[in-house]
């Protein structure tokens, strides 16, 4: 990995995608340079995010850890390098992931005052809350036993099209933290008439 960090930290981006392709499948990702960095961290820190990119699809594990419990998106949220925060999150690095001292990325980039990192990571979450929300009624649509005789067909077609609703929104939008959290609570508002008749209780709103 050594060839590859010295593309990272040159800016390389063709000599990383050459390096890549010849030996795809065979290197050690956790391995760390001088800089105590794996490549993912190391492109993640200095701002390369078409690098970040290469590398995840090459294999690199957006949420390993080091020793202190730092991850890749750890790291790009502490120094503020937004498009690389992105593109770790594309990539599937886990936002709620914690650092040994107990700090999430969201937590690194407030501490730091990196805002456009700290805002999108907190839409990130939102948009989690929310598409857990609608999968929870999702589910109950499938669950025959416990909605026969409390849900009619009526009923099991209104919560499909308010499933459907938000899944369209979330899959076509990329709005801020406050417009995600209004959507999750309208969907709680308007499934809790449902959930009344199998005498459940949504989760509180966001």
């Amino acid at each position: 990995m050594l060839q590859e960090q010295k593309a990272i930290v040159g800016r390389d981006v063709g000599k990383l995608q050459e390096l890549l392709d010849a030996g795809a499948g065979e290197r050690d990702w956790s391995w760390r340079g001088k800089e105590r960095k794996t490549a993912l961290e190391l492109a993640a820190v200095i701002g390369q995010p078409e690098m970040v990119k290469l590398l995840a699809e090459a294999g690199a594990n957006p949420n390993h850890l080091s020793a202190s419990g730092y991850s890749a998106l750890h790291q790009a949220s502490m120094w503020g390098q937004f498009d690389c925060v992105k593109e770790l999150v594309r990539a599937g690095a886990d936002h709620r992931l914690r650092t040994k001292s107990g700090e999430t990325s969201r937590q690194l980039a407030l501490r730091y005052r990196n805002t456009a990192c700290s805002d999108y990571l907190s839409g990130v979450e939102a948009r989690r809350v929310l598409n857990e929300a609608v999968q929870e009624a999702r589910g109950m649509l499938t669950d025959s036993e416990l909605i026969a005789g409390r849900w009619n067909k009526e009923d099991k077609a209104k919560v499909t099209a308010l499933c459907q609703d938000k899944e369209q929104w979330l899959a076509h939008s990329e709005e801020c933290f406050e417009e995600i959290v209004h959507q999750t609570n309208d969907f709680r508002v308007l499934i809790q008439p449902y959930f009344d008749k199998l005498q459940l209780i949504s989760r509180k709103t966001v």
